[in-house]
């Protein structure tokens, strides 16, 4: 059984249903707002701004100005969920936004561009983020917060003076300006909304989740690496191969909250004989140091939740019955394909995983490591790394 995951009600992949727990909590920690719809067995996401205001008002000098910021802040924001409304000089925001930006532009005989930034005296956190943005991107900004309270909370007003210059110049200054300014409330958001910036990005942060991506990019990796092989099998006999974590490390802005680390194993034939059956031990240390979920399932669930294709069941499952028990235990988890899985010269597979790393007292260190095992070849070798974490 799969779930269908929708990302602004697009549909973006599928996952196994033991991994669904899993899935909405890394969604959850990183910011992103979900939604479960059990009839249609489907998580609808959304980004982590979504249903934030910005309003926005760029007043002109007389003459036609050449660049336009608040289609380079509407591009930066896009992603975020956060929209960006454009007023026609109105001069008093209106209640209903979380933010309200006035950017006041003037050309003149001026000898360098001047910038200057007014906040209300208590928005201490949005005037520090957007600053710090200005200076980042080397924009020199001059602050002055109003002291008589005439500009009401959460409104910026930007009063920037230009030289007379070329629009390739004025282009690049207000390019640079938008990418600064788009950080800040980025960063604003993040702070005030105690979120990743992962949630800020497109659904590429959900990559590690997409199933049906990973199987069509390992399935055309497979077909150019058998495409550049020679035709000439070698004489001699290779039975060889290796293995390797590939993971991402996502942390909380919590202290007491855990690590997740989202990742596969990865088993590649570096001979030249096709290798059949590879069976996984992965071992955790200490065993209640974290917690394992991923595309295997239980051996009596095979029917019910493997990936189903013409040959029956698909995908990888725990190799003994009482694996839970064992695994809590021991910290060892045995898996295994749940159909005959062959892996050809230079082609490999993929075990897809999450895992939640509990933290430790300090000193302590929990680490994740695997071993691979080709019974019917009698080939046996560890993974080239593994996973640790040092308190």
């Amino acid at each position: 059984m799969h779930i269908n995951i929708y990302f602004r009600n697009q549909a973006l992949s599928s996952i196994p249903y033991p991994s669904l727990p899993a899935f909405r909590l890394y969604c959850e920690e990183i910011g992103l707002q979900t939604q479960w719809d059990d009839r249609a067995s489907a998580v609808h996401l959304t980004p982590a701004l979504e249903g934030k205001r910005i309003f926005f008002v760029q007043r002109m000098p007389d003459e036609e100005y050449p660049s336009d910021l608040f289609s380079e802040l509407k591009l930066f924001l896009s992603d975020s969920g956060a929209e960006l409304i454009k007023l026609q000089g109105k001069p008093n925001p209106p209640y209903a936004g979380d933010l309200y930006l006035q950017l006041d532009l003037a050309v003149g005989a001026f000898e360098k561009h001047h910038l200057i930034l007014r906040h209300h005296p208590e928005d201490d956190l949005l005037f520090h983020c957007l600053t710090n943005g200005l200076h980042h991107s080397g924009i020199d900004c001059e602050t002055q917060d109003d002291l008589e309270s005439v500009l009401p909370k959460h409104f910026i007003r930007l009063e920037c003076k230009f030289p007379k210059q070329g629009e390739h110049q004025e282009f690049s200054f207000m390019d640079k300006m938008g990418v600064a300014l788009a950080k800040g409330i980025l960063e604003y958001f993040q702070k005030t909304l105690k979120v990743s910036p992962l949630s800020f990005f497109p659904h590429s942060a959900l990559n590690p989740f997409n199933t049906e991506t990973s199987k069509r990019v390992q399935t055309e990796k497979k077909q150019a690496e058998q495409f550049e092989q020679p035709q000439n099998k070698p004489s001699v006999q290779l039975l060889q191969a290796e293995s390797f974590f590939d993971y991402t490390v996502h942390a909380t802005v919590k202290e007491d909250r855990p690590f997740m680390v989202i990742g596969k194993l990865i088993v590649k034939n570096t001979g030249n004989e096709v290798l059949s059956n590879p069976v996984l031990c992965l071992r955790a240390t200490p065993a209640a140091g974290m917690k394992l979920q991923g595309q295997m399932v239980p051996p009596n669930m095979v029917e019910r939740m493997g990936v189903q294709s013409a040959g029956g069941s698909k995908g990888w499952k725990y190799l003994e019955e009482d694996w839970l028990e064992k695994g809590l235990e021991k910290g060892e988890f045995w898996i295994s394909p749940i159909e005959t899985m062959q892996i050809p010269p230079q082609g490999s597979e993929s075990l897809h995983f999450q895992l939640t790393i509990f933290r430790q007292e300090p000193s302590q260190t929990v680490k994740l490591e695997a071993f691979v095992y080709f019974q019917e070849h009698n080939l046996r070798f560890p993974a080239q790394n593994r996973i640790a974490f040092s308190f």
